[in-house]
């Protein structure tokens, strides 16, 4: 509820602190001072408790001395030893300054001071009268009737003494009573002062503790949520497929992600640290255009393009689709920039392969086309044309000519045909329409063998099924295209391939033990397709149909898998058709 309170009266959590802060210390200086007033009272009051009864003390001394000086002048009287007068001589000594005190002591109070007065008379009287008894006594010729005079006289002080004590020590007894009272009062408005003073303290640190905790819980929130945010700023930063990075206004990388140093050919922290042209050749001007433009205006640009040369690369033009965006701080400045690169390369790379291919093919159409032309002109055209003379000679030529030159003709229309059905064999396997995939590999592979002179394991499952027409013909190409590279260019004494059906997918591994294929070959087979013919159109034939194909390097020779996916479709019906 503080929080929303907070929030709704637009008030932020440092006026908060502060305006608490504030309140603390108010009430605390709140609860001192009351705190300070009420003990004062109390202290007050204490002491003049205390006044009271030290009164009262001095009060019952005074009482005791001017007893103990009478009892003594009594001893004195009847044995008239000297010894009998040492009390007698000690109130003499201590009784005046003993009275100072008590009217000092009442000084507050004018009715005692009076009443002192009244008692230091009295007292003198008496210890006057108490050595006129001492010196009657001491003279021998004394009468004993002044003598009883002088006691009984004596005794009427002793009286008044007594009395003027007990009225002042009721005076005091009410005043203490009094004081008592207040005492209790004060003591009670100090408890009080105290108790409400505690609750205060008690209300300001569950305050101060809510208030802190509220803090905490609102910290460790922050600090869960810039944990979650910086686990998925993580997350995307290690998990995403393009390159990203983010430079300071100097444009230097202080965060880059694995794709974009993969991009370059380095390593993450090969760029830390480092400007922006450590990842191009001299060619970052481009892009530090695009990022200037950025941090001017404030606004992404989006969907860049540009055409680069990366630092490590064997001096290869690169092609890049950029995203760049401003990050700003909590005060609305632009602090950073980042980009998103897209590395292109290989889809242009691609429309320029398949722009190369498609005018590779052209002329290999062409060129297959004269080779045809050729072959049927100087194969099959030779023997039609030597046909067509005997058909000719034997049409005019004697009967036991004829049969001869009908023999001949025979001969040379099966060469024909012979020749024809090479050249289709050549162009299209009759088998793999007919018996399907299996039997044409078989056929073909065989046929390999024996012209080549490499060693081939086949390995084909004997109920191998029919398989899409399509599909068949892209596995026949692939295979094709394989062995005749291992022909070509493996010089690889042996071979092996593998054809098989497995999860909804028809698999092939064709595998030699040659020189294997060259390095810089592979890799830009594997960036952009850009090889040759052969492996392009393998790629083409087998990504048309939604599969995979993979060139690797073993150990020794080069391995070929291809893999498409055949799904619900039957072959029999396309078969068929």
């Amino acid at each position: 509820m503080g929080l929303d309170f907070t929030e709704k009266a637009g008030y932020s959590s440092r006026q908060v602190a502060w305006a608490a802060f504030a309140l603390a210390v108010g009430l605390l200086a709140l609860i001192g001072y009351l705190g300070y007033r009420a003990t004062k009272r109390l202290v007050a009051s204490e002491q003049l408790i205390s006044h009271s009864r030290e009164i009262q003390t001095l009060l019952e001394d005074i009482r005791s001395d001017v007893l103990q000086a009478s009892n003594a002048r009594r001893g004195f009287v009847i044995t008239g030893d000297d010894y009998e007068l040492a009390g007698y001589l000690t109130a003499v000594r201590e009784l005046p300054a003993k009275l100072d005190r008590l009217q000092a002591s009442t000084a507050d109070n004018p009715s005692q001071q009076k009443k002192v007065l009244a008692l230091r008379a009295v007292v003198e009287n008496e210890l006057s009268f108490i050595n006129d008894s001492i010196n009657l006594r001491r003279n021998i010729h004394a009468s004993q009737r002044r003598q009883n005079e002088l006691t009984h006289q004596g005794s009427k002080l002793v009286s008044e003494v007594f009395a003027a004590i007990s009225e002042m020590e009721n005076e005091e007894s009410r005043v203490l009573a009094q004081r008592r009272t207040q005492a209790d009062v004060n003591y009670r408005h100090t408890i009080r002062v105290l108790s409400g003073a505690s609750l205060m303290a008690i209300l300001l640190i569950f305050i101060n503790f809510y208030q802190l905790n509220r803090e905490l819980r609102q910290r460790e929130e922050a600090e869960r949520l810039a944990q979650e945010r910086l686990q998925l700023i993580n997350a995307f930063f290690s998990s995403s497929t393009v390159g990203f990075a983010i430079l300071d206004p100097e444009f230097r990388y202080q965060r880059v992600n694995d794709v974009l140093a993969q991009m370059a050919g380095l390593k993450p922290e090969d760029l830390l640290g480092k400007l922006l042209p450590a990842l191009f050749v001299g060619q970052g001007q481009d892009l530090e255009k695009v990022l200037g433009e950025v941090i001017r205006s404030g606004a992404a640009v989006l969907d860049r393009a540009i055409a680069i040369r990366i630092a490590g690369e064997s001096n290869e033009l690169r092609h890049w689709m950029l995203a760049c965006f401003p990050l700003r701080d909590s005060r609305g400045q632009i602090t950073r920039v980042g980009f998103i690169a897209l590395d292109m390369s290989a889809q242009h790379n691609a429309e320029a392969a398949y722009r190369t291919l498609s005018s590779r093919l052209l002329r290999l159409q062409d060129e297959e086309r004269r080779r045809i032309a050729r072959e049927m002109h100087d194969s099959l055209g030779q023997y039609l044309t030597a046909l067509k003379i005997n058909l000719e000679i034997a049409s005019n030529a004697e009967p036991d000519k004829k049969a001869e030159l009908l023999a001949e003709a025979a001969s040379l229309a099966g060469n024909c045909l012979v020749e024809t059905r090479t050249l289709s064999h050549l162009l299209h396997p009759p088998l793999l329409d007919e018996a399907g995939l299996s039997s044409a590999a078989r056929w073909y592979v065989n046929g390999f063998a024996e012209r080549s002179g490499i060693k081939v394991e086949f390995n084909l499952a004997e109920n191998f099924e029919r398989l899409p027409l399509s599909v068949e013909t892209a596995i026949f190409r692939v295979l094709q295209e394989s062995l005749t590279n291992i022909h070509r260019h493996a010089h690889s004494p042996a071979a092996e391939i593998d054809l098989h059906l497995n999860g909804g997918r028809v698999n092939l591994a064709v595998r030699d033990f040659g020189s294997g294929i060259p390095e810089d070959v592979l890799q830009r087979f594997l960036r952009s397709g850009t090889t040759g013919v052969g492996l392009a159109g393998m790629r083409e034939r087998i990504f048309e149909l939604g599969g995979r194909l993979e060139i690797r390097r073993e150990n020794p020779g080069t391995g070929v898998y291809a893999s498409i996916p055949i799904g619900k479709m039957q072959s029999s019906g396309e078969s068929a058709a």
